[in-house]
């Protein structure tokens, strides 16, 4: 019995030290083992940068007019209608032309006699038969109702009013009866064919806009119409009250679905590199009012995250482009970058 009761202790002690040396391999091995942030990388090599500013501008028609009488009359005829399509020099109005038709008629009578007055007055004088005075007299008489009748003709045509372009009809403001006269709206002319973009734009921007530059226009009632056209003319004057200058594009409208007076977003190129290093804008940060990013270096057979500084230019749609502190090749950290520190070892994936 004495034999029995010694034997079961030691077997005690040999499992709790079997034990102690089990828990002591599983700590030592979970202090060696290194933990791996997965992230993900960008390879640096040059590109291509282009950044873009936005101005605001206002849609009109390049061929627009506010048609307007040039002579006073009632107006006797309207041939159009609002909507109504019209050629150049169709007519559009006619105002009443009773008086200038008769004092035409009238003039006309007495330029017959006066040319015959005149003929036979010449054809006397050339035989040296009477008088130099007689003969200036009708000569005289004639070419002022010649340019009387000119006159008058030229009365008469005001009171057809036409079309200055092909266009449009709209807005018509005066009905028939009506008296009409120069300055008073008779009707809008619009030809959608050739439109226009006036924009403000800030000063600074002057010396990066050119004429014949690309600008890609946008339209907020068309999110899906993009129409790219080249700088028509640029502002020679600055504003004083805003320190902006006005630019023009023109653009053709085939479908005539681009209406005056929309709104219109003007996207303008005002730099370009295509050797530039580029990277995401939300990886940056600042330490110290310095900018850094983490880039991924081969340590021996493992990955390492450092910390480098860097100087950044112009940013442009969540890119920026990095004018010091990275070089071709560098592995720039893109995503899982918020995780790590500087020493980080690392585990690399797509």
């Amino acid at each position: 019995m004495k034999n029995i009761k010694l034997i079961i202790p030691a077997v005690v002690l040999v499992l709790l030290g079997t034990g102690c040396n089990s828990k002591k391999e599983t700590d030592n091995s979970a202090k060696n083992e290194v933990k791996l942030f997965a992230v993900k990388t960008q390879t640096i090599k040059p590109d291509t940068f282009i950044h873009y500013f936005q101005a605001t501008g206002n849609v009109s028609a390049v061929e627009s007019a506010f048609i307007s009488p040039q002579a006073n009359g009632q107006l006797i005829k309207l041939y159009v209608q609002d909507g109504d399509r019209v050629s150049k020099g169709e007519l559009l109005a006619e105002l009443n032309a009773t008086v200038l038709k008769s004092s035409i008629s009238e003039v006309e009578t007495q330029l017959a006699l006066a040319k015959t007055t005149f003929q036979k007055q010449k054809e006397l004088w050339d035989q040296k038969i009477g008088s130099e005075i007689q003969f200036l007299q009708a000569k005289t008489q004639k070419e002022a109702l010649e340019k009387k009748l000119n006159t008058l003709n030229d009365q008469l045509a005001l009171t057809k009013i036409t079309a200055p372009f092909a266009g449009i009809v709209e807005n018509i403001q005066i009905n028939e009866g009506e008296l009409a006269m120069p300055g008073k709206l008779l009707c809008e002319l619009t030809n959608l064919s050739q439109m226009k973009v006036i924009a403000d734009v800030s000063e600074s921007f002057l010396s990066k806009i050119h004429k014949k530059d690309k600008v890609r226009i946008s339209f907020p009632d068309y999110p899906d119409k993009i129409i790219t056209a080249p700088v028509y003319r640029i502002g020679n004057i600055i504003n004083a009250a805003n320190r902006t200058f006005k630019i023009e594009v023109r653009f053709t409208n085939k479908d005539e679905m681009i209406k005056p007076n929309m709104t219109a977003q003007l996207t303008i190129k005002d730099f370009e590199c295509d050797s530039a290093f580029v990277v995401p804008s939300i990886i940056i940060k600042k330490d110290f009012e310095k900018d850094f990013l983490f880039v991924a270096k081969h340590q021996g057979n493992k990955w390492i995250a450092e910390k480098i500084f860097i100087k950044t230019g112009i940013s442009y749609e969540n890119k920026t482009m990095v004018t010091n502190g990275l070089k071709s090749g560098d592995i720039v950290i893109t995503d899982g970058y918020n995780q790590i520190a500087t020493g980080s070892e690392l585990k690399l994936v797509k």
